[in-house]
């Protein structure tokens, strides 16, 4: 039989957190719980990096291809650099996260 994780998730994740809120601390599918905040962080470090990657590409386009600048770009660089920075207001530890990636 599958658990309520595997069959809806949706539900999973409610009954969770009022069990948290509720600090019935033993009810917890802790396993699945872990899990999923561990995933949190790593598509939040994932979003920031894909943020990165796009600035840094259309920053190469509209270098290397003058001929082929175009509004579109400069929109996308102008959105990639907001959210940019909001993931790095909203998460301050991502500041180090994106420094010690750039090393690499």
């Amino acid at each position: 039989m599958k658990s309520l994780y595997e069959s809806d998730y949706a539900r999973w994740a409610e009954v969770m957190a009022q069990r948290l809120q509720e600090k019935r601390f033993a009810e917890l599918d802790l396993n699945n719980l872990v899990e999923e905040i561990q995933d949190l962080s790593k598509r939040e470090r994932d979003s920031l990096l894909s943020s990165v990657r796009v600035i840094l590409h259309h920053l190469l386009k509209w270098d290397y291809q003058p001929q082929k600048r175009s509004r579109s770009w400069q929109i996308t660089i102008e959105r990639e650099r907001e959210n940019l920075a909001l993931y790095l207001e909203d998460s301050p530890s991502l500041k180090r996260y994106l420094c010690q990636e750039w090393v690499k």
